[in-house]
């Protein structure tokens, strides 16, 4: 019981809600692994369980007609899945896909909907998480169209490791190609520079991380506006400690 209480605190926006508010949620989460390449949801499909993410990395985006998709957000530990299906029960209109291997708390989308409902706080969080998503969408779609690729491959690589708690990601630089919309060609060409120089070491089908002050410093500000504007809409919600997480479950236990 205490590494599950550990385990669901290790999503932020769980960790950010207030005691009695967690409990409500705490006694229908369960915990599931997520597995590269699984899709969570796909287009047209009504979700039956929302996901919030301990660890790993999920793309959100569009599918075109021809079966690609094209990324627009990342996920992980920060936020969750099916936020916007606990709010309105229409079918959904893009692809969450797992990239990144990781765990996190599942609950059943009717029981998210009743309880955020009932209880203002949930469900200004959900909204507050469609807020953020949609603000990560826009500075994506500027960082696309303003800066150059160094700056958005070190934008991404960022964003990973923080949403994943990994340095070493698993993830391939055609995939990382087919996120930015460039050739691996660009990329290889790119992440071999800051091999070069030390930021990164790359591995077969992953890429170690090893420098984030000097990957920060060739990265462009939308990394910083992103962040910006998470903490503006959960001051309340730092990256959970271990430690307190399980100090918190064992205070609950001996209640």
């Amino acid at each position: 019981m205490k590494e599950r209480y550990t385990e669901h605190l290790q999503n932020r926006l769980l960790g950010s809600l207030a005691p009695p508010n967690f409990e409500l949620l705490l006694r229908h989460l369960g915990v599931v692994s997520l597995r590269a390449p699984a899709v969570l949801h796909d287009v047209g499909e009504r979700l039956t369980h929302a996901y919030f993410p301990h660890s790993g990395a999920i793309f959100g985006g569009i599918v075109l007609s021809g079966g690609d998709m094209v990324e627009s957000y990342l996920l992980g530990a920060d936020g969750m899945v099916g936020g916007l299906a606990a709010l309105d029960s229409d079918t959904e209109q893009h692809r969450c896909q797992v990239q990144i291997d990781g765990t996190a708390s599942a609950i059943g989308i009717e029981f998210l909907r009743k309880i955020a409902n009932d209880v203002p706080a949930i469900k200004a969080m959900l909204f507050r998480y469609q807020r953020f998503l949609l603000s990560q969408s826009q500075w994506a779609a500027a960082c696309n169209a303003c800066h150059t690729l160094e700056q958005r491959l070190a934008v991404c690589l960022l964003r990973l490791h923080d949403i994943s708690r990994k340095d070493v990601l698993g993830i391939t630089q055609e995939r990382l190609g087919e996120l930015l919309r460039v050739k691996r060609t660009s990329i290889c060409l790119v992440a071999h520079r800051m091999q070069q120089f030390g930021l990164i070491q790359i591995r077969r089908g992953n890429i170690k991380l090893h420098d984030l002050e000097a990957i920060k410093k060739l990265s462009c500000e939308c990394y910083d506006a992103v962040n910006s504007c998470y903490s503006s809409l959960f001051a309340a919600a730092p990256i959970p400690d271990p430690l307190a997480a399980a100090s918190f479950g064992n205070q609950r236990l001996g209640a």
